[in-house]
């Protein structure tokens, strides 16, 4: 049995950890949390992670310093940071001292920071492109209990998206969807829904209510969505 690859997240902001670990073991990563940097810290004396994200603004035990005490025990640790603040002098020259792989600014990392955990830890070039995620703006319909409702994509990869929506099935249900992109048509499939996500969960934190879900796609389809999100993104593979 292949083991999990481990992951840290350390982020005061409940949401952030959420969101971001849910993303992350959807792809078949291990994830641990912490909320403030003892917490970290106390965690990383315990257990060995294959990567660590950091935000650098956290409660208690500065984000940096934690990056500091991981690179001294191991010079090849992977450590993304990332910082709501903007390019601040200060913090690239840290970032650059301490060989931090990977230094985020912006207020929603998860897109970039998924984007270099991938990077960092997938070995196959194909893994790496079947796991791809981008932001769109996709009308789509699903079936919820024999009613067809519609909503917008709102995170596209090869094997799952998210849905903004206020119609919300069971977790766990596979239920039928539509939806159509420009060079590739119509895509029509089954899709387990794997989280949900509304304005309650998170006492009014949370903006995108609506629910992840994993598509059951034919490998024609799949191969379509993989060349799609591939000429979307900035990135090469």
């Amino acid at each position: 049995m292949k083991i999990k690859q481990k992951i840290l997240i350390v982020d005061d902001k409940k949401y952030t950890r959420m969101v971001l670990g849910d993303i992350l073991m959807e792809l078949g990563f291990q994830v641990m949390m912490a909320h403030d940097g003892k917490e970290a810290q106390d965690l990383i004396n315990k257990e060995n992670f294959d990567l660590y994200c950091i935000d650098a603004h956290i409660p208690l035990v500065p984000g940096f310093e934690i990056a500091r005490s991981i690179r001294e025990q191991s010079r090849d640790a992977k450590i993304i940071m990332f910082s709501s603040m903007f390019k601040r002098t200060e913090e690239i020259s840290l970032a650059k001292e301490l060989k931090i792989n990977a230094f985020i600014y912006t207020c929603t990392p998860f897109e970039n920071i998924i984007y270099f955990a991938r990077q960092l830890l997938f070995d196959k070039k194909n893994e790496r492109r079947k796991y791809k995620r981008i932001l769109v703006n996709v009308p789509i319909s699903f079936k919820v209990n024999g009613t067809w409702h519609t909503g917008e994509i709102h995170n596209l990869g090869p094997e799952g998206i998210f849905i903004k929506t206020s119609h919300f099935p069971e977790k766990g249900v596979t239920i039928p969807i539509k939806f159509s992109l420009d060079e590739i048509g119509e895509i029509s499939c089954n899709a387990k829904v794997l989280h949900i996500y509304n304005n309650g969960q998170f006492k009014g934190i949370l903006h995108d209510t609506g629910m992840g879900i994993q598509l059951e796609l034919s490998p024609n389809e799949q191969n379509k969505l993989i060349d799609y999100v591939l000429k979307t993104t900035d990135h090469e593979a």
